[in-house]
């Protein structure tokens, strides 16, 4: 059943009470992978770029953002 009709009387969940996040990793190099994981680290770079584009007008066209390579980026603008 809906419980909130707005977004001001939408109730948010606070740091404390954010449940814990166990991460198991599994090594297992000769598997194929298989995973929510990978397809999102697609768009990462990507929104990083856009965000780095939006706040400085610097485009990063490549990964490892390293920071030298950032740092490049920036003084060459």
């Amino acid at each position: 059943m809906v419980t909130s009709l707005d977004w001001a009387s939408y109730p948010i969940l606070t740091f404390p009470e954010v449940p814990d996040i166990v991460v198991d990793l599994i090594d297992r190099p000769t598997e194929k992978p298989w995973g929510a994981g990978e397809p999102s680290a697609a768009v990462v770079s990507s929104s990083i770029s856009n965000a780095v584009f939006d706040a400085t007008g610097v485009r990063l066209r490549s990964v490892p953002f390293k920071r030298e390579k950032v740092k490049a980026a920036l003084q060459s603008a």
